[in-house]
C-alpha cells in the first residue's frame, strides 16, 4: 500500500489548514467533503490497526481524506480536546467543519475482524452527502458559506428541508434557494 494515503498532523494549525484543504470548500480534495482522523493518544496506531486505517484511506483516496494527530490535549479547539480524552477514536468532519464531527461508535482497539466491517460500513454512510448535510444548521450558515459546499451537499440540504429546486440549474440558484430558506429558518428563530 501506498504509505503517503494518511497524512500525519502534528499541531492544531496543522490540523485546521488540513480539514479545510481537504474538506472545505467548493475545490475540496476529498470528494465526499468527508475527512477521518484517528487520533492517537495512546500510541495504538500500529500494526494491524494501521493495516486497517491505511486500507481504507487507499480504498477511498480521493473521495474521503485520511489523517492522524498523535497527541490532541492540548488543542485549544474543544470538540478535538474533547474526543481526545476517549482516545484512541476515529472522527468523521463534514465539510471541513470541526462542529460537524461524528465519532466512529465502536472500540478502535478492538481485534479487527470485530470493527472492520463496521469501520467500511461507517464510512460508507456518508456516501452522497446526505448524512454531512443532515449536521448543517442553516439558521447559522450564512451565504458565503453555501457557495463553499459541493453541489451535492446543496442538493442533500434542499432535499432535507423538503425543496426540489426544479429550475435549478447552476450552482448559484441551489444557493439563492437555499438563501430562501436558511431566511425563513432564522425568522422562525427570532420569533
Amino acid at each position: 500500500l501506498p504509505t503517503n494515503v494518511v497524512k500525519t498532523l502534528y499541531s492544531e494549525a496543522e490540523a485546521e489548514s488540513w480539514l479545510q484543504r481537504e474538506c472545505g470548500g467548493s475545490k475540496a480534495k476529498a470528494g465526499w467533503g468527508l475527512c477521518v482522523l484517528f487520533v492517537d493518544e495512546a500510541n495504538a496506531f500500529k500494526d494491524s490497526l494501521k493495516f486497517l486505517y491505511s486500507t481504507f484511506a487507499h480504498k477511498y483516496q480521493g473521495k474521503v481524506s485520511f489523517a492522524r494527530v498523535k497527541s490532541a490535549r492540548s488543542f485549544r479547539t474543544e470538540s478535538l480536546a474533547e474526543i481526545s480524552k476517549s482516545a484512541p477514536a476515529v472522527v468523521a468532519f463534514c465539510n471541513g467543519q470541526l462542529s460537524q464531527a461524528e465519532v466512529f461508535p465502536s472500540d478502535v482497539t478492538k481485534p479487527l475482524s470485530r470493527i472492520a466491517s463496521r469501520f467500511g460500513t461507517w464510512i460508507m454512510s456518508f456516501y452522497g452527502g446526505k448524512k454531512c448535510a443532515n449536521m448543517i444548521d442553516l439558521g447559522k450558515l450564512a451565504a458565503e458559506d453555501l457557495r463553499t459546499l459541493p453541489l451535492k451537499t446543496l442538493k442533500s440540504l434542499l432535499q432535507k428541508n423538503g425543496r426540489a429546486c426544479t429550475n435549478c440549474i447552476e450552482k448559484e440558484d441551489f444557493v439563492k434557494e437555499l438563501e430562501i430558506i436558511s431566511k425563513r429558518v432564522v425568522d422562525k428563530t427570532e420569533l
